[in-house]
C-alpha cells in the first residue's frame, strides 16, 4: 500500500503541487500530485488560501495571476472579511517604478508552511524520499543589493548566489503559474517560480548542513 508523501501513513488520496487552488479553472489540467494522507492534504489548507491570495497581488504577476486574483481570489476576500483584514491591515500606500500602490506585511510562517509542503512533494516526484526539514528563501522579500546597511547584506549575497545555478527545468503542463527546476549536484536544490514572477528556493535540511541564514 503506498503511504503519504509526507509521513508514513497509507495514502488515501493526492496532494498537488502546487496546491490545486492556486491554477485557474481553465489551468488545472495535468497538475502534479503525489499520494497523501488526509491530514496532509487539508491541514495547511487555510494557509494556503493566504499564500494564494498574497502571491497573487504582489508586483509583476503575470495575466494568470491576475485572472485568478480578479476570480478566486476576490471571492475568497468576499467571503471572509476577517481574513481580507487580516492579509491587508499593514497596507500602506508607495510609490514604485513611478506608480501608485501599496506594501504590506506577509505572515511568512504560513507562507513558508505552503512552501515547504510543495517542496516536500516535489523531492517526494523526484527521488521517491520523504524529507521533512526544508530551507526556504524568498528573493522577492529580500532587501535590494544596494541597501547601506551591512547586516542586510547577507540576504541580497544569498540571493544572486542562488540565481546564479544551473538548473534543470522540468516540463510542467501550466508554467504560466507554476515551473520548476533541480539542482542535484547541489545536494537537490529547488527552484520552484510562480506566475513567472516570484521565485521560490528550497534545499533540505540534514545534520551535516546548516541552514543558509536570512
Amino acid at each position: 500500500m503506498d503511504t503519504c508523501y509526507a509521513c508514513e501513513l497509507p495514502a488515501c488520496t493526492v496532494e498537488h503541487c502546487p496546491p490545486e487552488s492556486f491554477f485557474s479553472d481553465g489551468q488545472r489540467d495535468q497538475l502534479l500530485t503525489v499520494a497523501s494522507c488526509a491530514q496532509h492534504t487539508k491541514d495547511n489548507s487555510k494557509d494556503v488560501e493566504y499564500a494564494r491570495n498574497a502571491l497573487t497581488t504582489l508586483w509583476g504577476v503575470n495575466t494568470s495571476g491576475l485572472e485568478l486574483f480578479g476570480g478566486k481570489v476576490k471571492r475568497s476576500f468576499d467571503r471572509s472579511p476577517k481574513l481580507l483584514n487580516t492579509t491587508f491591515s499593514t497596507m500602506q500606500t508607495v510609490f514604485y517604478e513611478g506608480q501608485l500602490t501599496g506594501v504590506f506585511t506577509l505572515d511568512m510562517a504560513r507562507v513558508k508552511n505552503v512552501f515547504e509542503a510543495c517542496a516536500r512533494a516535489i523531492h517526494f516526484r523526484e527521488t521517491e524520499e520523504k524529507h521533512a526539514n526544508w530551507e526556504i528563501v524568498m528573493p522577492g522579500l529580500m532587501f535590494a543589493p544596494g541597501n547601506p546597511d551591512p547586516d542586510k547584506q547577507i540576504p541580497a549575497n544569498v540571493c544572486e548566489i542562488l540565481s546564479k545555478i544551473n538548473f534543470a527545468w522540468r516540463l510542467v503542463a501550466n508554467p504560466l503559474v507554476f515551473e520548476y527546476g533541480v539542482a542535484a549536484e547541489e545536494g537537490f536544490l529547488y527552484c520552484f517560480v510562480f506566475y513567472q514572477s516570484f521565485p521560490v528556493y528550497a534545499r533540505p535540511l540534514g545534520r551535516d548542513r546548516d541552514p543558509v541564514r536570512i
